[in-house]
């Protein structure tokens, strides 16, 4: 069932939106939840620090649409690889293992609309256990959890 609609408009500063952490330096700020959408999107802005990289993963029922702000990204989609400068937009769809990583020296700053809401929770999940050093087991099954399934190494050039 998805989450019922809030009959108001929501508007956010600049810097504004649920903070998190979801592991390391990356600066997480939570736009827009899924319980304000009725569960058809929800977004998400993440900054994340100079030769950063996530694993390669897959989500099956969530689609992404990144939109590069700040900085610059390299994206892995399949076996392509995109660069990704400011303005950038990129649609993945779920079923299609990426990942992606900062490859400057700069911070890169990029929104990602989620589609159906839920991925949000992943990092308010992960920024629950990130300073606890938390084991693979436990990454493993807040991942599992939330739609994401890691089915290669960190992203490198």
């Amino acid at each position: 069932m998805r989450d019922r609609a809030v009959d108001t408009s929501i508007s956010l500063a600049p810097g504004e939106g649920k903070g998190t952490t979801a592991g390391g330096p990356r600066q997480i700020k939570i736009k827009i939840f899924g319980e304000s959408t009725g569960g058809r999107y929800s977004m998400v802005e993440d900054t994340v620090p100079p030769h950063y990289a996530t694993e390669l993963h897959v989500h099956r029922n969530t689609d992404e649409a990144f939109y590069v702000v700040q900085g610059a990204l390299l994206f892995q989609v399949g076996a392509e690889k995109i660069e990704a400068p400011i303005g950038t937009f990129l649609f993945i769809p779920r079923g299609i293992a990426h990942a992606f990583m900062n490859p400057t020296a700069e911070s890169a700053t990029y929104l990602v609309t989620l589609s159906p809401s839920g991925f949000e929770k992943y990092f308010e999940e992960r920024a629950l256990v990130a300073n606890t050093n938390p084991t693979p087991e436990i990454l493993a099954s807040i991942s599992a959890r939330h739609d994401r399934e890691v089915v290669g190494p960190p992203m490198s050039l």
